[in-house]
């Protein structure tokens, strides 16, 4: 029988505290971010909105210090924005490197009556869908420019092409990593809606200031458990074939 959805979260929370996924899940990330907000800052130090730029009347503006306060505010804001973003991108790339010890070691201990088969994953292919998907979620950021200067539509419309490259990313890595290529296409085509939702649930955790250090390998774990569940737990397996996933 399948697990529920919060069996599979009670499952994937008790392996992101266990002593080997917490060494994947908080040192590689604390680094990047340690030397992401290190290396913003640095750069930061010289911003100046002190006035100097050649035009009378925004040197004037410059020169009211309520004025200047309030523009490197906004830089740093927008600059801390950003960077979280951008930290976000790097994190999930990164989770990447880690995917198929977080399968093994799921399947070593879980699932070890299922026979992982291998994936269709490659350097070559997961580049050039990285690339792909890249490619798509700048173009959807220009379409979507329109929307960011209403109110409360913005919101939505600015995190809608970073939720379609952390899908994308996430579950390519997790299922190219287990699965062949029909059979990931098939697993999309029957359960697509539930695992949008799953990318949904786990992108909202991901607005959390500072969990995000941590959160790449709860979402592979999380993910890979689901796979578990749908593709070889679930009535898409055969109960009279062996238990391999191909």
């Amino acid at each position: 029988m399948r697990k529920t959805q919060g069996e599979i979260l009670a499952l994937s929370f008790r392996e992101l505290f266990s002593k080997s996924m917490l060494k994947l899940a908080f040192l590689p990330f604390i680094i990047i971010m340690v030397l992401f907000y290190a290396l913003f800052f640095y750069f930061m130090s010289d911003v100046s909105f002190s006035g100097g730029t050649g035009l009378a009347s925004v040197d004037y503006l410059l020169e009211i210090s309520a004025v200047a306060w309030i523009l490197t505010a906004f830089a740093y804001i927008f600059g801390i924005f950003a960077l979280y973003w951008v930290g976000i991108f790097f994190a999930v790339i990164l989770a990447g490197f880690f995917t198929p010890y977080i399968i093994a070691h799921l399947q070593r201990k879980h699932y070890s009556h299922i026979d992982i088969a291998g994936g269709y994953g490659t350097i070559t292919n997961s580049l050039l869908f990285l690339l792909k998907t890249t490619l798509v979620m700048l173009f959807w950021f220009l379409v979507l420019v329109p929307l960011y200067f209403i109110p409360v539509v913005n919101v939505v419309a600015i995190n809608l092409p970073f939720y379609y490259f952390f899908h994308k990313m996430l579950h390519f890595d997790v299922a190219s990593n287990m699965l062949s290529k029909e059979r990931h296409i098939v697993i999309k085509h029957r359960h697509g809606t539930s695992f949008r939702f799953y990318s949904l649930f786990l992108y909202l955790l991901s607005m959390i200031p500072f969990v995000v250090l941590v959160l790449p390998v709860f979402y592979i774990l999380y993910l890979a458990i689901n796979y578990f569940e749908y593709v070889v737990v679930s009535k898409d397996h055969n109960p009279h074939q062996p238990h391999q996933i191909s």
